[in-house]
């Protein structure tokens, strides 16, 4: 009779375990859920930020998208400019079809 009691007690403790097993697996499941939720949350929440961002260069506000197309006709401004100084001085040695002739003309004389 005793032994009977001692495996009723060892039994009811091993479900005991195994219902405190089934109990944290299921904690754990509902954690991972939780936590792909809030990244899914924050991937939607990233695209619509970077959807707004877009919208604003494109012009759908009309002020910013005006002063960004300002800056970039400003860069390309500054960069002719940049160009047109740079080949400035380079503008003499250019050869034409008049240096050509004196050219000519200097290895004639040499013969």
């Amino acid at each position: 009779m005793m032994m009977m009691m001692m495996m009723m007690m060892m039994m009811m403790m091993m479900m005991m375990m195994m219902m405190m097993m089934m109990m944290m697996m299921i904690i754990i499941i509902i954690i991972i859920i939780i936590i792909i939720i809030i990244i899914i949350i924050i991937i939607i929440i990233i695209i619509i930020i970077i959807i707004i961002i877009i919208i604003i260069i494109i012009g759908a506000t009309g002020t910013i998208s005006k002063s960004f197309r300002k800056y970039v006709s400003n860069t390309h401004q500054e960069t002719t400019k940049l160009r047109n100084y740079r080949n400035s001085h380079i503008g003499h040695c250019t050869h034409t079809s008049e240096s050509a002739n004196v050219e000519i003309q200097w290895s004639q004389r040499r013969n």
